[in-house]
C-alpha cells in the first residue's frame, strides 16, 4: 500500500491542491530526508530517535517504485544534495570547516567514497545540472566558485572581493530560488545568492560606519555582485544610503529592492542596479494600521492573525521576498523575524526534529526558526507605488496558508510541517498531533 501511496505522490502534480494520501508511522519522525531527481523522489525517514531502522522509497521518472536501501541513508547521514548520472547516484556532504581545517565535500556512492578539498567557507551552494559551490576566503578576500560533476571539480574560478564594502558571515547566507516559500528566518540573510542562468547574482548587505566632515556616519549598504559563469569574470556594484533602520534587500527583474524598520515606519525603495531611484514607499504607524491584518506564525503553531501597527513597533529583523503571481502582479512578501531562542543556520536538526545540513541546501528551507514571523503582502508594479493586496493572490505561500488556516480551523494541529520544492510546485508533509501518519499534500505551480 506505501509504495501505492508513493506513486500517487508524483501523479497529482498536474492537480489542484490535493490530499494525496496519509503514510502511517508507528512512532514520531526523528530525521527525514528528500531528493528530487527531475519528476522523481527518493524519500526516507526514520520514525524514531533511538531506532536505527530507516524506510527508503525511491520513485523513478516511469513511474516505477521500489523500497530500497541505500548506504549513505542507513549510515544515518543525510546529504545536502544528490544528482542521478546515469544508473548511479551521487550524494555529497558539505563541510564548511573549522579553524585549521579546510572546506571540503564528500561525494558518496552506493559502493565508494571521495573527499575534495575547497578553499574559504562555504557561504551557498545549488544544483543547476552541476553542483555549484560559493566560498569566501577572508585572508585573500577572495570569492571561489566550484562547479563539481559527479566525484570531480570540472571547474574552479575566483574573484576579488572588496574587503571594506561587505561582511561574510556564512550562517546569514542563504539561496534564493525562484517560486520560493523561504521562511521569513532566512529571508531576513544577511547574503542571498540568485542563480540567474549565466550568471550567478550575490548581494552582501552591511551597515557601515564611514567618516564624514569629521563625523562619524552610519550608511546602509548594498554590495551587488555579478559573476559571469562563461566568462569567468564578475562586476561589483554598491548602493548606499544614510541607514535609518534595519534594512534588507532582494533582486527582482533586474532591480533592488530594499525595506526600512522603523519604530514609526515602514519604508521600501525600489532602484536599478546603479542606485537610480524607480520608486518610494513609507507606510507610518498610524492608527489605522490596527485594522490592517499580517499573518504570525511560529514554528508549527497555528497561523494567527495579528496587525500593522503592532508589527512596526516590534523590535525584529527584516525580511522580504519579491515574485509575480498567476495574474502577472508583482507581490512582495514584507516580514519581520524575532528570533528568541538563538541562531537558526547551519543547522542539524530542526526544533519538529528534521534533520538538515549545512547552509545553502534545499532542507534548511524546511521550517520557520525557532521565533517569531509577521508578514503582509503588497502588490503593484516596480514603477507606481504597491498597495495593500485586496484580492486573493495566486502565490505558493498564499495557498499554503489558506490551506494551513482552513485545517487549523478545523481544530487540526501539527507538529511538523515540512515543504519540498519540485519541477512542478510543492509537496508539504505533514503530522497532525491527534494522528499517527504523515499526510503528503501536493501544491502545484
Amino acid at each position: 500500500m506505501r509504495l501505492t501511496i508513493l506513486l500517487l505522490l508524483i501523479k497529482v502534480s498536474a492537480l489542484s491542491q490535493n490530499l494525496v494520501t496519509e503514510i502511517p508511522i508507528s512512532n514520531s519522525i526523528n530525521s527525514l530526508a528528500h531528493y528530487t531527481f527531475g519528476d522523481s523522489i527518493l524519500i526516507s525517514f526514520k520514525e524514531n530517535a533511538n531506532g536505527s531502522k530507516y524506510k527508503t522509497y525511491w520513485v523513478s521518472s516511469d513511474g516505477k517504485i521500489t523500497s530500497t536501501d541505500i548506504k549513505p541513508i542507513k549510515e544515518a547521514e543525510f546529504a545536502s544534495f544528490a544528482i542521478k548520472k546515469g544508473s548511479r547516484i551521487y550524494f555529497y556532504f558539505l563541510d564548511s570547516g573549522v579553524p585549521g581545517v579546510p572546506s571540503s565535500v564528500t561525494v558518496k556512492t552506493t559502493s565508494d567514497e571521495s573527499k575534495l578539498k575547497i578553499n574559504g567557507k562555504i557561504i551557498g551552494s545549488f544544483l543547476d545540472k552541476e553542483l555549484h559551490i560559493l566560498t569566501y576566503d577572508n585572508k585573500s578576500s577572495m570569492l571561489f566558485l566550484y562547479l563539481i560533476d559527479k566525484n570531480e571539480i570540472v571547474k574552479e574560478s575566483s574573484f576579488a572581493i572588496p574587503k571594506d564594502q561587505i561582511k561574510v558571515n556564512p550562517d546569514k547566507a542563504a539561496f534564493i530560488p525562484d517560486l520560493s516559500v523561504l521562511p521569513i528566518s532566512r529571508l531576513t540573510s544577511d547574503i542571498k545568492i540568485y542563480n540567474k542562468g549565466d550568471s550567478i547574482v550575490i548581494l552582501f548587505d552591511r551597515t557601515a560606519t564611514i567618516s564624514y566632515q569629521n563625523e562619524s556616519k552610519s550608511i546602509a549598504r548594498t554590495t551587488i555582485c555579478i559573476i559571469e559563469k562563461s566568462h569567468n569574470k564578475n562586476e561589483i556594484l554598491s548602493l548606499e544610503e544614510s541607514k535609518d533602520g534595519d534594512f534588507s534587500s532582494f533582486l527582482f527583474e533586474g532591480k533592488i529592492y530594499r525595506i526600512f524598520s522603523r519604530s514609526s515606519s515602514f519604508g521600501l525603495k525600489v532602484s536599478d542596479l546603479k542606485g537610480n531611484s524607480v520608486s518610494q514607499l513609507t507606510i507610518p504607524r498610524t492608527d489605522d494600521l490596527k485594522e490592517q491584518s499580517v499573518y504570525l506564525k511560529q514554528k508549527e503553531k497555528a497561523i494567527l492573525k495579528d496587525n500593522l501597527y503592532k508589527m512596526i513597533r516590534a523590535d525584529a529583523t527584516p525580511g522580504l521576498y519579491v515574485e509575480r503571481d498567476k495574474q502577472n502582479r508583482i507581490i512582495l512578501t514584507w516580514g519581520s523575524y524575532f528570533n528568541d531562542k538563538g541562531a537558526i543556520a547551519p543547522m542539524r536538526a530542526t526544533p519538529a526534529g528534521i534533520v538538515t545540513a549545512v547552509v545553502g541546501t534545499a532542507m534548511i528551507q524546511a521550517m520557520d526558526g525557532p521565533g517569531i514571523n509577521r508578514y503582509f503582502y503588497l502588490e503593484g508594479n516596480s514603477e507606481n507605488n504597491f498597495k495593500f493586496c485586496e484580492s486573493e493572490m495566486g502565490i505558493m505561500r498564499s495557498e499554503i496558508d489558506s490551506f494551513e488556516i482552513s485545517q487549523e480551523q478545523k481544530g487540526i494541529k501539527y507538529s511538523i510541517k515540512y515543504y519540498i520544492q519540485g519541477p512542478s510546485g510543492y509537496f508539504g508533509i505533514y503530522k497532525a498531533k491527534e494522528n499517527d501518519a504523515l499526510q503528503l499534500i501536493s501544491f502545484p505551480n
